[in-house]
């Protein structure tokens, strides 16, 4: 038994012939880019489901906005710390462990399922009614102050005697209610989530790079395991569109999916994210402190032989020297104001790109999960290749990524402003104003879109006078054609733009992220190798301090500015103001990206006058730029 566990043990003390081949940083660059799949599909996936989320739970953006930034401020926590003193820990147990507990927390969110979401239970009651004239649903019927409660498929609003109209109420949100517990679960469990994640990104730079001989193929490694990782949010859309496509209770239903009271499965998505993380972390575990094949330098050897105690004390002697030498150089606090701005522009966007999409050109959550996982799913893994293969082929230094960084972000301005044109006009929906006619009948408070026959928007079927329904339509609605139906959800829109803003999105993703590894070596390459892992950390912390954190606030409060009409309990948004919202959330992201370039303009300014220093690097760029000093000195 002993001989066998050391045959196949790779933990501890206990060394097999299999371990001495397996630790390769090739393998480890595999092992941790399929783990960091799952870790990066978690804000994709969150972003997917909002609609779900908003509804079930009964929130606005801004409380959504607050979820995702919640895992910001468990970033802040541990950032720092963690990717200074990490670097004295072994490294891939590290990573194991913080996947391990970030697939936990995911799961822990799908316990907001346990909460029964009030519209569902009215629509599933509902749909068990043929006569719709039961329980909850006659709220939403053409139901005059005087008339009999008990209607009847035959009866005519011409034959009643209504009583004079009154004013439809404007549709500002109520008061709303006491957050749920819930709200509460998801914002800690995305605190635990962030705080597991921060230091991971560092440390694996730290770790490749003082595990491979030829520095300049590291861009090529990073690239490698960024190229896997960003597979994460097109793989967590196709799971968000599956999710999406089935009831939160996973029962049998006849309910539409335009049904403003659908609710999909946002809460199984969790679970297998939260799962496929637990899996995929544990091979980490396995790798050594160093790679045996890398040639450590002497600094590395000596660090290895201190002792637990004395590596502490070293950690915190050296950490306030770095922050001193970071801060002296003006090139990388200029790097840290580029990744912030770019941050707060990317990430409040991007949080909220499905929600948009939905809203602007009246889609459901599954086809919009669906149509941009399939789409940017080849676009994501190829334009993160070819950035770290353009760093790692060009040799580039930080004078070459500064200047391939801001090619790519002034590129994606442009495409991004078309955003602008590439909209929808708003709704003409009956009921809107404060109006409306007689056959209104003492319409309550509560909306409900529906679209007629007629291909004609109401805010409500009571303002359409239908007097019953059945499992999906409503009928009898003199309003329409003297009688006609209409069905939940707002009328197709006659708008040529989706596919057009398909295209642009696609090729902007493919843009973005061919600028991911240059934009990163930057910020790595600006300071000297010692520094790298805590200044890769003090960025992180910087942008998600400044940029990040305040980004889905800002935004989801942006959005809420645009909403026309809420819920009755004022919890979320019911119908929003199409073109306000086009031009308020791309207006804010394009004058965010515009000051980015600005920055990186002053960057390659100082670089080109030699007001800047950067990290010792060895490149081409940098050979051939001594080659000519020498040969002009000569």
């Amino acid at each position: 038994m002993p001989s066998m566990l050391k045959r196949t043990c790779c933990v501890g003390p206990c060394r097999s012939r299999l371990c001495k081949r397996f630790p390769t940083l090739p393998a480890f660059v595999v092992c941790y880019g399929i783990s960091g799949i799952w870790t990066m599909a978690m804000g994709s996936l969150l972003g997917s489901q909002i609609t779900s989320i908003e509804r079930h739970l009964g929130i606005s953006s801004s409380k959504t906005g607050l979820i995702m930034s919640s895992n910001e401020i468990g970033y802040l926590v541990a950032v720092l710390f963690g990717s200074h003193f990490g670097k004295y820990l072994h490294i891939p147990r590290l990573l194991s462990v913080s996947g391990v507990i970030f697939g936990v927390m995911a799961m822990v969110m799908s316990l907001g399922k346990l909460m029964q979401p009030k519209v569902w239970q009215e629509a599933t009651v509902i749909n068990s009614n043929p006569n719709g004239t039961e329980n909850g649903f006659t709220k939403y019927l053409c139901l005059p102050e005087n008339m009999d409660d008990n209607i009847t498929s035959g009866t005519n609003l011409t034959d009643l005697d209504l009583s004079e109209p009154r004013p439809y109420p404007s549709g500002a949100a109520s008061s709303p209610a006491a957050l749920p517990w819930a709200f509460w679960v998801f914002v800690l469990a995305s605190v635990v989530c962030g705080m597991v994640k921060s230091y991971r990104i560092p440390l694996v730079t730290h770790y490749v790079e003082t595990n491979i001989k030829d520095k300049t193929k590291s861009g090529l490694y990073l690239g490698n395991s960024f190229t896997a990782m960003i597979l994460g949010p097109p793989i967590a859309l196709l799971l968000g569109s599956f999710v999406s496509s089935l009831p939160v209770d996973l029962s049998d239903t006849t309910m539409s999916k335009s049904d403003q009271r659908w609710i999909g499965a946002w809460w199984l998505g969790f679970v297998i994210v939260g799962v496929a993380c637990c899996l995929f972390s544990l091979p980490i575990a396995f790798f050594p402190r160093h790679i045996r094949l890398a040639k450590l330098d002497k600094k590395e050897h000596e660090k290895s032989k201190l002792g637990k105690l004395q590596a502490v004390k070293r950690a915190f002697l050296e950490m306030p020297k770095s922050l001193w030498r970071m801060f002296r150089n003006p090139l990388y606090v200029l790097c840290v104001v580029c990744s912030v701005i770019e941050g707060m522009a990317f990430s409040g966007w991007f949080a909220f790109s499905q929600k948009y999409i939905e809203t602007q050109f009246n889609k459901t959550s599954q086809q919009v999960s669906l149509t941009t996982g399939l789409i940017i799913i080849f676009s994501l893994a190829i334009g993160t290749f070819l950035g770290g293969l353009i760093t790692s082929r060009l040799k580039l230094a930080f004078r070459g990524c500064a200047i391939i960084t801001m090619i790519i972000a002034a590129a994606t301005l442009a495409l991004d402003s078309t955003y602008l044109v590439f909209g929808c006009q708003n709704s003409d929906v009956v009921g809107l104003q404060s109006q409306i006619s007689s056959a209104a009948c003492g319409c309550g408070d509560d909306v409900f879109l529906v679209c007629g026959d007629n291909n004609q928007d109401y805010l409500s079927p009571c303002l359409a006078g239908c007097l019953n329904s059945t499992s999906k339509i409503f009928n009898n609605c003199t309003e329409i054609n003297g009688g006609g139906s209409a069905r939940p959800g707002l009328c197709s829109l006659d708008c040529p733009f989706f596919i057009p803003y398909m295209v642009i999105f696609s090729a902007g993703m493919l843009l973005g992220t061919t600028g991911i590894v240059p934009a990163y070596m930057m910020i790595a390459r600006s300071v000297a190798q010692q520094d790298q892992a805590l200044a890769v950390g003090v960025s992180y912390f910087s942008t998600t301090l400044m940029g990040v954190l305040p980004s889905p606030i800002l935004f989801g409060k942006v959005i809420d500015s645009t909403c026309l009409r809420w819920s009755a309990e004022g919890g979320y948004c019911m119908l929003y103001d199409r073109e306000m919202f086009r031009y308020l959330i791309n207006g804010l992201s394009l004058g965010l990206r515009s000051v980015h370039i600005l920055v990186l303009s002053v960057v390659l300014l100082l670089v080109r006058y030699g007001r800047g220093t950067a990290g010792n690097v060895t490149s081409t760029e940098t050979k051939t730029t001594n080659i000519v000093k020498t040969r002009g000195k000569k």
